[in-house]
């Protein structure tokens, strides 16, 4: 398990957003991932945005490995669509 990550990422409302994170050394093929948007670090209550698992072209949080110097590299691909942007706050 790996711990949680803060990424103090911003998006453009009226373009998708696509961040890659990559975590070297670690396999996360078959994992379960979520994120959670808010409009501030330590926002209180429910994230304006939750996101999970998805295929590589969908909204949501994708994985792929790949082999570095025979060490795995994930890469997590985060995706949020434009009109999902348009409508935050």
């Amino acid at each position: 398990m790996i711990d949680p990550v803060t990424l103090n990422l911003r998006a453009q409302r009226w373009a998708p957003f696509i961040y890659q994170v990559n975590w070297e050394g670690e396999d996360l093929a078959g994992s379960t991932i979520t994120m959670q948007a808010r409009l501030y670090r330590d926002a209180p209550g429910d994230p304006i945005l939750s996101l999970v698992n998805a295929e590589p072209v969908a909204q949501g949080l994708s994985v792929s490995v790949a082999a570095l110097d025979l060490d795995p590299m994930s890469t997590v691909q985060i995706r949020i669509n434009e009109t999902t942007l348009e409508v935050l706050p």
